[in-house]
Order: structure tokens, then sequence, then C-alpha cells
């Protein structure tokens, strides 16, 4: 689907819906128990944005887990992948190399997901005291 057709339909999406995103990313990668050489070696571990680079396989299997649960939206794996972040991995000078990759990535991720019908909110357990989720059933107001 073109750009103009995919922004489109989310903006559409968003008019009609709550539009899911998905979870944290960095800390899915925590929970991957990825060793020293799965980051690119000691000096790297701990930067979840060379992981694009160095266990792109990882990347895309939170990303379908994410779609899986049923989020509309996947994020890059790209929060800190930036030149000031990444110099202190001295990876300044690939920011682009991994921007694009986790942009990839994701795209790619999302694209294999079948296109699902509009639903209506997720759970939403009420507990007393708390507000329901009412309100999404009514967005977007009538008018």
């Amino acid at each position: 689907m073109p750009m103009d057709e995919r922004g489109a339909a989310y903006l559409d999406a968003a008019r009609q819906r709550v539009v899911i995103f998905d979870g944290a990313m960095g800390t899915s990668l925590q929970l991957a128990d990825l060793s020293a050489d799965d980051y690119g070696g000691p000096a790297l571990e701990g930067c979840s944005e060379a992981v694009v680079l160095t266990r792109p396989d990882v990347v895309s299997g939170i990303h379908r887990s994410f779609l899986d649960a049923g989020v509309d939206v996947v994020e890059t794996n790209a929060f800190g992948a930036f030149s000031v972040v990444l110099a202190e991995y001295d990876l300044q000078d690939r920011v682009e190399e991994i921007n694009l990759t986790a942009a990839r990535l994701a795209r790619v991720s999302g694209s294999r997901r079948p296109e699902r019908p509009a639903r209506g909110p997720r759970e939403c357990p009420h507990r007393p005291g708390q507000p329901t989720c009412a309100w999404k059933r009514r967005w977007p107001p009538a008018g």
C-alpha cells in the first residue's frame, strides 16, 4: 500500500476508534536475555538500537508478538537512534543505517499481518471507583 494510502487509512482508523500502538521494545529486548555478542560485543551491550543490525530476527519477533497481541501500529526500535546517544557507543556514523534498518523491520513485520476488520475497544474492565471505557464507544463524538 503506498504511503499516501497508509496515511489515509491510519487517519481514518483514528477517527473511527482508539488506535493501539505497540508496547515497550526496550523492555522486550531485556526479556529476550541477549548476550553481549547479540548487541555486537561488550562495548555495545545495552545499546538496543544496535540490535536492529546484529539481531534483526529478535526485533522482528518482538514486532510480530505485538501484532499477534492485536496492536494496530508497531514503532521502530530507534528510540535513541540519533548521533548524541549513539556516540556513547561510537555508532554516531551509523545513524542513518540504524534508522533505515529499524524502519524496514517494522514495515516488513506490519505488512505480513493480515488485514483485520475494524473493531471496538479492547478489554476495558470496570472496577469500583474507576471510570468505564464507555467514552471509547462514543468516539468520535456525533456531529
